[in-house]
C-alpha cells in the first residue's frame, strides 16, 4: 500500500513539475513575442534621421515674416515653414540655433554647423561654399512711403530715407552706391527693415527701402484708408535669390533639399506656405 502511495506521489510530482515547466516555455515565448512586436512598431513608426543643425539669423527686431521669434518665444516665419517641411520629407532632423550672422558664419567655418538660412546666392559664395537652389526670389529695390509719386529709387531726392544697414545683402549695397553718387541724399541706416519702416510710420522717414516681400508685408500690416501707405518695385534692379548654405563637402544634403524644394514647388505645397506668409 505504502509502495503505491508513493509510486502515486512520485507520478503526481513529476507531472506538475512539467506541466509548470511547459507553463515557463509558454509565457517567455509569449514575451519574447510581445517584445518582438513592440520593435517591429518602433522601426517602423520612427524616422530614421541623423542630427542637422541649421543656423537662422537672428536680430534684435526680428526679420520678420522671413524668420523671427513671436511673443511666446516660438520662432515663425517663411523660411522656418520652408525648413519645417524638408524636415518632414527627408532623413534629417534640423536642430535650430537662433544667432547673428557673423556668428553662424564663424560656426560654419569650423564645421559646427551645416547650414546657415537666408542667404543670398552670388558666385563668391558658391566658389567658397554649396548653396541650394533659391527658395525665395525677390526685387531689392521696394519703396514704401506716404506719397503715391514715390515710384524709383531716384525719386527719393533729399527726402530721409531709412534702410537696414547690411553689408551682405544687396539692398545695402545699392543704396549705398546711391548715396554716395548723390550729394543731397539723405540715408538713415537702421538695425532692421521693421525699424525702417517704424521711421516712416512716425514721420521720421519719408521712405522706407527693403526688398519686395518685406516691404508689401508691412503695407499690408500698416496702410489704413485713414493713413494710406503706398509701395512700389523699381524693376530697374534685377532680381536675386535666397538659398541655403552649406558645408562645401557636404554634395548629397545639397542635392537632397533641391529635391525636396523641388517637390514642394511641384505639389503646391511652396506656394501654400509663401501665401501664408506674403
Amino acid at each position: 500500500m505504502k509502495k503505491n502511495i508513493l509510486s502515486f506521489m512520485t507520478v503526481l510530482s513529476c507531472s506538475l513539475l512539467m506541466f509548470a515547466c511547459s507553463n515557463s516555455d509558454n509565457s517567455l515565448k509569449n514575451d519574447e513575442n510581445k517584445q518582438s512586436g513592440i520593435n517591429s512598431n518602433v522601426s517602423t513608426t520612427q524616422k530614421s534621421s541623423f542630427d542637422v543643425k541649421v543656423g537662422l539669423m537672428s536680430s534684435s527686431t526680428g526679420n520678420a515674416p522671413v524668420i523671427f521669434i513671436d511673443e511666446k518665444g516660438d520662432i515663425q516665419g517663411f523660411e522656418y515653414d520652408i525648413l519645417k517641411e524638408i524636415d518632414k520629407r527627408s532623413d534629417y532632423n534640423f536642430q535650430y540655433e537662433y544667432q547673428p550672422r557673423d556668428g553662424l558664419f564663424n560656426r560654419m567655418n569650423n564645421k559646427e554647423i551645416d547650414i546657415i538660412a537666408g542667404i543670398e546666392i552670388s558666385e563668391q559664395r558658391i566658389q567658397k561654399y554649396n548653396m541650394t537652389n533659391s527658395y525665395l526670389d525677390v526685387y531689392p529695390i521696394t519703396l514704401l512711403s506716404k506719397n503715391p509719386k514715390i515710384k524709383k529709387l531716384e525719386d527719393i531726392g533729399k527726402n530721409s530715407t531709412a534702410v537696414k544697414e547690411d553689408s551682405m545683402q544687396t539692398t545695402f549695397a545699392i543704396v549705398k552706391d546711391y548715396e554716395n553718387n548723390y550729394d543731397d541724399a539723405n540715408i538713415d541706416y537702421t538695425v532692421s527693415d521693421w525699424i525702417s519702416v517704424q521711421t516712416l510710420l512716425r514721420d521720421d522717414a519719408q521712405i522706407a527701402i527693403g526688398n519686395s516681400v518685406v516691404i508689401p508685408y508691412f503695407y499690408s500690416k500698416y496702410s489704413t484708408k485713414k493713413d494710406p501707405l503706398y509701395f512700389s518695385i523699381d524693376y530697374d534692379y534685377p532680381q536675386e535669390s535666397y538659398g541655403f548654405l552649406i558645408n562645401k563637402e557636404n554634395v548629397d544634403m545639397m542635392n537632397d533639399i533641391n529635391k525636396h524644394i523641388l517637390d514642394m514647388k511641384s505639389d503646391g505645397t511652396y506656394q501654400k506656405i509663401f501665401k501664408k506668409w506674403f
